[in-house]
């Protein structure tokens, strides 16, 4: 049974990931077996359903996992023997399991996964489309789901699997990635490149390098996958750097091919797809921002920091950032980082709301200071 001070936990969990977008029920304490008389099938993001299911009783949360793939690795499962195929997986929510991990995905456009069974590898399950799984802190045989990389942000903006580990998932699901590449190119909106080409547009020297390196990313979440011929991508870049050229230094258009190819080559996610925690965590290794300094407490100081670190992300366009979540990474409760995000940044000039957010969402910003 799960110890009495988890119940609260759980309770606070379940709301959490309902928050997010993602589906929960109740399954029996210290099993898998669902408590609600249609399993799966009953599950909400309702958080009036929610506390009654979880504010008094010791269950598990049952966590739907349609729209995402879930690669569940036992023990003595072998994902894959390439260090720099499993390096790949590090962008993912990851969960420790009683006897094993979860790394959390959200499946490539055009894909139907469903659950599979040491068809992976040996020891490698899926759970995908009619599937779910336990989810942290549920406990099974006295031993806890702990996230090791939490799962902090909506089903949209999950990442999707590495190309390599899609071609697997494609090859079980009946599925040939080129087939899927070629309907995706096909199907690619020429406004949407547009869109992404003046988003990323330099305004000011110096800055071709980063921005096109942006725009590879632009170019990733809109074709969903990597796997794109170059020939398939010049166009693009060859209207970027024609439109770019009043404002870089460095005219061949080789150069900026070069760059791009090379960004394209060593981007580690798709753009609006970042990993939370890891940007947090790459905010904190910066230089501590001069608007910041104004600032007594460390969490605010730590928070401008992660607010310029999204906006670097972000490039020229806006970016999210719900107070639950900036709430946790800093160190306060959500009200707090509500009143910080919302009033004193604002007033402060630092931060400009571009749009509220909805439940589920987080508002949309952009950060006013130097870069």
């Amino acid at each position: 049974m799960n110890p009495p001070e988890v119940q609260g936990q759980t309770l606070d969990a379940a709301l959490a990931y309902a928050d997010y977008g993602y589906m929960v029920f109740p399954c029996r304490a210290s099993q898998k077996r669902p408590m609600t008389t249609h399993g799966r099938n009953d599950a909400t993001t309702d958080p009036d359903q929610i506390e009654a299911w979880f504010a008094d009783s010791q269950a598990n949360i049952g966590l739907v996992t349609d729209g995402l793939v879930v690669i569940d690795v036992d023990e003595g499962g072998y994902l894959s023997e390439d260090p720099e195929e499993l390096l790949s997986l590090a962008g993912a929510p990851v969960q420790e399991t009683p006897r094993g991990r979860h790394y959390v995905f959200r499946q490539p456009e055009g894909r139907d996964y469903r659950n599979s069974q040491s068809r992976l590898a040996s020891h490698v399950d899926t759970r995908a489309n009619g599937g779910y799984v336990l989810v942290a802190p549920s406990i099974v045989g006295s031993k806890p789901y702990k996230w090791l990389i939490p799962l902090d942000c909506s089903p949209e903006d999950l990442i999707t699997p590495p190309g390599w580990l899609v071609e697997r998932l494609d090859k079980i699901a009946g599925v040939t990635q080129r087939t899927q590449t070629t309907q995706k190119t096909q199907h690619v909106s020429h406004s949407e490149v547009k869109e992404a080409i003046d988003r990323t547009l330099p305004t000011t020297f110096g800055t071709r390098s980063r921005l096109i390196f942006h725009f590879a990313r632009e170019l990733w979440a809109i074709y969903g996958t990597k796997d794109v011929p170059p020939r398939i991508l010049e166009p693009h870049v060859r209207e970027w750097h024609r439109q770019a050229l009043a404002n870089i230094r460095t005219k061949p258009f080789e150069e900026t091919w070069g760059d791009f190819l090379g960004g394209w080559q060593n981007a580690k996610f798709p753009a609006g797809k970042e990993p939370i925690s890891a940007i947090y965590t790459h905010a904190l290794k910066q230089d501590l921002p001069e608007c910041a300094q104004r600032y007594d407490s460390l969490q605010m100081r730590s928070l401008v920091a992660l607010c310029r670190e999204l906006q670097r992300e972000a490039g020229n366009k806006p970016f999210f950032l719900d107070c639950r979540t900036a709430g946790r990474l800093v160190g306060v409760d959500r009200q707090t980082a509500n009143r910080w995000l919302s009033l004193v940044l604002s007033a402060d000039q630092i931060l400009e709301r571009i749009r509220k957010g909805v439940r589920g969402r987080g508002s949309e910003y952009r950060y006013l200071q130097e870069l």
